[in-house]
Parts: structure tokens; C-alpha cells; sequence
């Protein structure tokens, strides 16, 4: 058995240790972590291992796989499940036990990467927390919070923040904290992704050559703190989130607009944007993931932001962003 390794989802800290640590290290290249040594404090303590008692007989075909997910109640705690992987938690003291088994041991470690992140962003919901497709940063005393779809813009105005003295918290995903009265928001890792031609306006080519990525887009991937103040994985309250849309009608001249948006209309967005990360099993298991996506859409005033698809209004966005105050 490998001794244990400290992983930290955002504020959330794991020690996790397995038997093959191959498959500790897919869980934390899903969420793109380099483990540490084991936390002093741990919110769960997990251990992973393959099954050995259900082998995979060659001879026979294999059922084709799916995302599909199970969660039931325990006398303990919760037993979650897809099809390669079951987790059996216990809730009943601090820190959380996970025992993650890996029951498909002859799944691709592609896949098998992709349903352990299933399985604990599940986890993570019975906990409060939910994992969301975000960016963040602290400017001007104030936490911001930027949503949108893939190339929406997100990275790019992330990185202007940046260079205008912000301190970036996530450029990519967000851990969301409800487990308590006042949500927060902590950056999952300090990996930062942008594209070939964002990274050339910004940076003049002091980013070196671009990667393939898992969007089909050229991306130059570095840590954010190599560039920027940078603080992931620390709780922080946010002030405001910027809901972020590109039109090419923009492209003429016209400015960036900024408008309110409802709580209703993050609630939509955020649970729009949980399907890729996020698999229930029942209307009622939905409802309840409604409700904690509810309370962290309440807890700060919200805009939907409007951009064009060029940079010729990144400054603009860049002040409309830092000098948004509600009326009082």
C-alpha cells in the first residue's frame, strides 16, 4: 500500500492513500493537483484499491459501459456507484472515510480517471460543496466570480484582472462552499489554460508553445502564480458574479453592456454548467442539488456581462468589472 498523499478540491483537503498509485494519482490529475504531503487536518480520509475478487473473464463480452449513477443511504453513511467505481462513505465522524474500489480494474485509466471525478463531485454535494465551471479573483478588496461557457471569455478577462493587479483564485474550476450560513468560493487549482491567441495579445509570446486540450483548442497551460498573485484553495466570501456572453455585434464599436441577473438566472446557468461534472439519480436527488445551487446563486449580487469575440474591449470590461457596486 502507498503511504498516503495530501490532495486539496479547493479549500477541501484529502489525505488519500491505495493501493496502486496509479490510480490516487488519475484522481488528481482530473482536477489537475500535484499532491503533497499528507494534511495535519483532513476533511476525508480516503483509501483506493482495485478489487481483486472480480476479475474480468476476456473470454466473455463486456457489457457496455455507462455514466450512469447510483447513491444510496448506509447504516454509516452513503454508498455511491458507476459502473467501474463504488464508493462507500462514512459520515458518521470527522474527517469522512471514503473507501473507493475500483471494480473495473481493465477500464482505460482515461475512463476510469473520468468516473472517480464523477464520484466525488457526488461526494462532494452530500458535503455542502459542489464543483463549478468558474473563474475567480480578488481585486480591489473584492471577490469576483466569473461564469461561462467555453470560450466565453473567462480565461481571458481572468488573465487582464490579473495584470491589473488581481490575485487569482481559479481560472478554470471553483469549489463552491454551502455546508454553512455565508457560501464561499476556493479555487481548485493554481493551473491556468489559455488560448494561443489570448495568451500572444497578453503575454507577447513569454508563454512558450501551445498544447492540444480537451476542447479541441490550442492552450497554453502554466501555473498562475508564475505570473500573477495567486491563491487557490483559500475560502473566500464573494462579493459579485459575472455571468459572461460574446456577440459579434460588439465587434463594430458597440460597448460591453452589463446587466442584472436574477438568482433564478445563475441557478440556471450554474446547473446547466454541473452536467458535464454531475450525474443524479433521481428527480429528488436533482431537486436537492437545486437547492444547494439556490443558496450559493443567492449569496451575491449577480450581472450577465456582455463581450465581443476581440480584445478591443478587454479594458473596458476590465473597469466595468472592478467598479460594479450595487445601488444603495
Amino acid at each position: 500500500m502507498t503511504a498516503p498523499v495530501g490532495l486539496a478540491i479547493g479549500s477541501h483537503r484529502w489525505n488519500v492513500s491505495g493501493d496502486e498509485l496509479s490510480v490516487v494519482a488519475l484522481l488528481a490529475e482530473r482536477y489537475r493537483l500535484t499532491p503533497t504531503e499528507p494534511h495535519a487536518t483532513a476533511h476525508v480520509v480516503a483509501h483506493i484499491t482495485r478489487d481483486p475478487q472480480q476479475p474480468h473473464d476476456p473470454s466473455e463480452p463486456q457489457a457496455e459501459l455507462t455514466d450512469q449513477l447510483v447513491v444510496r443511504p448506509t447504516a454509516t453513511g452513503f454508498r455511491l456507484a458507476t459502473d467501474p467505481v463504488t464508493i462507500h462513505l462514512d459520515t458518521v465522524e470527522r474527517p469522512y472515510r471514503a473507501n473507493i474500489i475500483v471494480t473495473d480494474a481493465s477500464m482505460a485509466d482515461e475512463l476510469l480517471g473520468f468516473h472517480l471525478w464523477l464520484l466525488v463531485n457526488r461526494m462532494m454535494l452530500i458535503m455542502g460543496r459542489m464543483v463549478v465551471h468558474a473563474a475567480a479573483i480578488d481585486i480591489d478588496g473584492q471577490t469576483l466570480v466569473l461564469c461561462g461557457a467555453s470560450g466565453a471569455g473567462k480565461s481571458t478577462l481572468t488573465a487582464a484582472l490579473g495584470l491589473a493587479g488581481g490575485t487569482i483564485l481559479a481560472e478554470d474550476w471553483l469549489l463552491a462552499d454551502a455546508s454553512s450560513s455565508t457560501p464561499t468560493v476556493s479555487g481548485v487549482s493554481p493551473v491556468m489554460r489559455l488560448t494561443a491567441e489570448t495568451a500572444d495579445h497578453l503575454f507577447a509570446g513569454r508563454l512558450g508553445h501551445a498544447v492540444d486540450s480537451d476542447d479541441g483548442r490550442d492552450k497554453r497551460v502554466f501555473d498562475s502564480g508564475t505570473l500573477f498573485a495567486s491563491a487557490p484553495g483559500v475560502d473566500r466570501t464573494p462579493n459579485r458574479l459575472f455571468i459572461l456572453n460574446a456577440g459579434h455585434e460588439l465587434n463594430a464599436g458597440h460597448m460591453p453592456g452589463l446587466t442584472p441577473a436574477s438568482a433564478l438566472d445563475v441557478t440556471r446557468y450554474l446547473a446547466d454548467s454541473a452536467k458535464a461534472t454531475l450525474r443524479f439519480t433521481d428527480r429528488e436527488d436533482y431537486l436537492s442539488f437545486l437547492e444547494l445551487v439556490g443558496t450559493v446563486a443567492a449569496s451575491m449580487p449577480a450581472y450577465h456581462l456582455r463581450r465581443s469575440t476581440d480584445f478591443s474591449d478587454l479594458p473596458r470590461l476590465v473597469d466595468l468589472v472592478r467598479n460594479c457596486r450595487e445601488a444603495t
